[in-house]
């Protein structure tokens, strides 16, 4: 954030359910990407800033741009990394087979271990799938780890539902407005890549970020490289602020 802030105003934004927000888990809850747009939807109208650059990476990728869909006016630019808009595996080729292998190896073994009680060994596991590196979480500076350990609230729900993405496709990505970066990781796990992928032939006229060395963490395993292209690429859509 420091390297944004040198020339930017810069809000980093916590979902209701995550840190350092306090919540407990319960069935009424609503964890929903839908759900979380809105919120941010409604923050960003509260600032009365005008159109702001926003950056949202994974589940936050997938709020952001549900947000800048449903409110362009909202929106200026849009960085997305590695959103997981999972319907759109229905357009690649062994979709199915690449998202069974994904919920074989990082949604049951994470769900059995909060199952048991084993929250540690929940994140530590979906961490490890989620990036293809099972030694992440244990090799992860300690202020990593806490901060990983404090969003237990929402990776149980993130592990246990079945509605959380809501249906999307090409047709209505294409409705996109304002310029759109995406960026990836090129050692991020296969049905990330091919997800981004299709999302880029969903949208016209958008950059593609492809980061070296680098999983599904993105601006946590390669914060110089990550700062780099994104603030490249605010820089070239920057219009006046307040």
């Amino acid at each position: 954030m420091d390297d944004f802030a040198k020339n930017h105003r810069v809000i980093a934004y916590s979902r209701r359910y995550a840190h350092p927000n306090g919540q407990t888990v319960n069935d009424s809850n609503d964890y929903s990407v839908m759900a979380h747009a809105q919120d941010l939807s409604e923050f960003l109208k509260s600032l009365d800033s005008g159109p702001v650059h926003l950056v949202g990476h994974s589940y936050g990728a997938f709020t952001s741009l549900i947000t800048a869909l449903e409110h362009p006016e909202l929106v200026q630019s849009l960085t997305l990394g590695e959103p997981p808009v999972m319907s759109l595996l229905q357009n690649i080729p062994k979709g199915d087979e690449l998202l069974g292998q994904f919920v074989t190896k990082v949604f049951v073994p994470t769900g059995a271990a909060f199952e048991n009680n084993n929250h540690k060994k929940a994140v530590e596991l979906f961490i490890g799938g989620v990036l293809d590196d099972s030694l992440y979480f244990s090799q992860a500076p300690q202020q990593q780890k806490e901060i990983m350990l404090d969003n237990i609230v929402e990776l149980k729900a993130v592990a246990s539902r079945q509605d959380l993405f809501p249906p999307m496709d090409c047709g209505k990505i294409k409705q996109l407005q304002m310029p759109t970066l995406l960026v990836k990781g090129d050692r991020s796990p296969q049905i990330l890549i091919a997800l981004i992928n299709e999302l880029d032939a969903c949208i016209e006229g958008n950059e593609m970020a492809t980061l070296t060395n680098t999983s599904h963490g993105l601006e946590y395993e390669n914060p110089m490289e990550f700062n780099r292209v994104v603030l490249d690429f605010i820089d070239k859509n920057r219009q006046t602020e307040k």
